[in-house]
């Protein structure tokens, strides 16, 4: 595996190391405070853990878990949302106009796996569980492509609701009173 020689600096914290045959060669990933927030810095090329023509040298639920692990990392757990869903679901959040919007879209099936080939079939997933850190009084959740208002609930901070089923994308508006 390639990787970068990487020097400590004092006010740096090494979350992960470079190892051969039992021996440490380098910080593989290091993390430190800057400004207001934090950054990390990894010494490989992550994206190379994944081989050419298809195949992988490391799977997309271990890549995920280190990513996941970093990203709680940068942030102390405090993330803005968290969606319970299999890799393929990709989202967006932003606001605009006293209004949440989450954007899901649902890459699972056989979409595009081979160069010069269309969609041909997407997996619908269910009952995506959702979670948002949301101080604000929420009056409502709705799904705009099922067309319908979902069930929420609000405790310390955070609104929770389940979107029922994803097909190829779905809108949701959390609209605060």
């Amino acid at each position: 595996m390639e990787y970068v020689e990487v020097e400590r600096a004092k006010d740096t914290q090494p979350l992960a190391s470079i190892v051969r045959h039992d021996k440490i060669l380098s910080p593989g990933i290091i993390g430190r405070a800057y400004g207001e927030g934090k950054v990390i810095y990894l010494a490989t090329p992550i994206e190379r853990l994944y081989k050419d023509g298809g195949g992988m040298e490391a799977g997309v639920e271990e890549i995920s878990s280190l990513f996941n692990s970093l990203i709680n990392w940068l942030t102390d757990g405090a993330l803005l949302y968290r969606i319970d869903a299999p890799p393929g679901v990709f989202t967006n959040l932003f606001s605009k106009d006293g209004k949440y919007i989450l954007h899901l879209v649902n890459y699972t099936g056989t979409n595009y796996e081979y160069p010069h080939t269309q969609m041909k079939y997407i997996s619908q997933v269910k009952d995506v569980a959702c979670e948002m850190k949301i101080q604000e009084s929420i009056k409502e959740v709705r799904a705009v492509m099922l067309k319908g208002n979902l069930k929420f609930s609000q405790n310390g901070g955070y609104i929770s609701f389940t979107l029922p089923v994803l097909y190829s994308n779905e809108v949701v508006v959390v609209e605060k009173r």
